[in-house]
């Protein structure tokens, strides 16, 4: 709570009952300014985590923080850029891999809370009275061919292999000049810090242009599987062409978009090493 200036002027009293002399009576004076600048700047509900404030201002707050907690969420999350329509978005990874919790808020419209997994898409579309509908679909993948896909279960696949070793995730697309370029520099930096590097291909890509500038790249043909993962795609990784994103075993970075040359993209993963990415 915060204090009244009743209180602060009992405080003041008192304090001057014990000044003897002009000197302690300065002192006085200089801690009744800072008291009295304090009064009323302790709020009575503080803002206790990140999440509070992502729900301040939202409507049925106390029914969406009880969705994310049942999908087990609400311990950190990323915010996407803002919609066409200016709502907010908000991504929360979940205990389980390639499991996310999607929070859309409209500008003028009750909430929506998604849950996004590798199968599915499980919405709760909240009403002015905050009670919610429940709305659903299949995921479906953006092509039959499968061995043309980057799924989780091949990222997870790759994880696994490295055995605790961060793993660098290489974004590229081909209409992008300097994309193919980056994975010459982004491998190099890789071999020389014994970190592996996936090259894998922006989702839609052209396939034909995809292939000659992987041959010109050297691009293994592995890395023309196109993006199909929910962990990749609710970290934002197709923000840019090239990008970034390394997976350690305790943490993952955020996406770094752009060219560099291999001495670049190795200051940044040695940051990683560091505990600073």
């Amino acid at each position: 709570m915060c204090a009244s200036n009743g209180h602060v002027s009992e405080v003041l009293r008192a304090m001057a009952r014990c000044t003897p002399d002009a000197s302690s009576a300065v002192g006085v004076v200089a801690v009744a300014l800072v008291a009295v600048t304090l009064v009323g700047c302790v709020p009575d509900q503080p803002v206790r985590s990140p999440l509070d404030a992502v729900l301040v201002d939202v409507v049925c707050a106390d029914e969406v923080r009880s969705s994310l907690r049942e999908w087990g969420a609400g311990r950190g999350f990323l915010e996407a850029p803002p919609s066409g329509d200016g709502a907010r978005s908000y991504r929360f990874p979940t205990d389980e891999f390639a499991e996310w919790v999607v929070l859309t808020v409209p500008e003028a419209a009750p909430p929506r809370v998604v849950l996004v997994t590798v199968k599915e898409a499980v919405g709760r579309l909240f009403a002015g009275d905050c009670s919610w509908e429940r709305r659903g679909r299949m995921h479906e993948p953006i092509s039959t061919d499968a061995s043309q896909l980057f799924t989780d279960a091949e990222l997870k696949g790759h994880l696994d292999a490295a055995d605790g070793v961060p793993v660098v995730i290489y974004v590229w697309a081909p209409h992008m000049p300097l994309s193919a370029d980056g994975y010459r520099e982004v491998a190099e930096a890789g071999r020389a810090l014994g970190m592996p590097v996936v090259p894998v291909l922006i989702a839609f890509s052209d396939t034909d242009f995809a292939k000659r500038e992987a041959r010109r790249a050297g691009i293994p043909p592995a890395g023309l599987k196109q993006i199909d993962s929910n962990e990749l795609v609710q970290r934002q990784a197709q923000v840019h062409a090239p990008s970034i994103i390394v997976f350690g075993s305790d943490r993952v970075s955020p996406v770094l978009p752009g060219y560099r040359n291999a001495a670049g993209y190795r200051e940044y993963l040695e940051a990683f090493l560091g505990g600073g990415g």
